[in-house]
């Protein structure tokens, strides 16, 4: 999505600018209001989110730390880690928890506080079943899905 934004321009030629924020954990959501209905997100969770795009930079994509866990168990993701010195003073430290120490060059240990995620490669998928793959991942997540009935064109086959 970032990499196809950065190819399109606004209506008065200018370059688009996009910024991604990621937090993985429990929502509330559901249908509010009865004129004019809208569909809705709530919690916390929501709200780290928002956090996490507000705090990103453009043509990044800012993930949590409970999202880093979930995503660093699969070797194609690659990472950058963030300190809380490079994140604004309001940031919430103690709503996603303290990540591992950086050594940073000249200034000690510090706390990780987020990730950007660099990147996504295949190849280690590629050699194997796709579907199988996706099957195990779902499985791993427990998240209900039932792939056998389902039609996956993932155009990767």
């Amino acid at each position: 999505m970032i990499e196809q934004a950065t190819q399109e321009t606004t209506h008065d030629g200018k370059p688009i600018k996009m910024r991604v924020g990621i937090h993985s954990g429990a929502i509330i959501a559901g249908v509010v209001g009865i004129k004019m209905p809208r569909f809705c997100l709530f919690g916390n969770n929501v709200t780290m989110a928002t956090k996490m795009e507000s705090t990103s930079i453009e043509g990044k994509i800012h993930v949590s730390l409970p999202t880093y866990r979930l995503l660093s168990e699969d070797k194609g993701f690659q990472f950058t880690p963030r300190t809380f010195n490079e994140l604004p003073n309001n940031f919430p430290q103690t709503e996603i928890g303290q990540g591992e120490n950086l050594n940073v060059k000249g200034e000690g240990h510090q706390a990780i506080g987020s990730y950007f995620l660099e990147s996504y490669h295949l190849n280690h998928v590629l050699g194997s079943n796709v579907k199988e793959h996706i099957d195990q991942a779902i499985q791993k997540l427990n998240i209900g899905v039932d792939t056998a009935s389902t039609d996956l064109d993932l155009g990767l086959c």
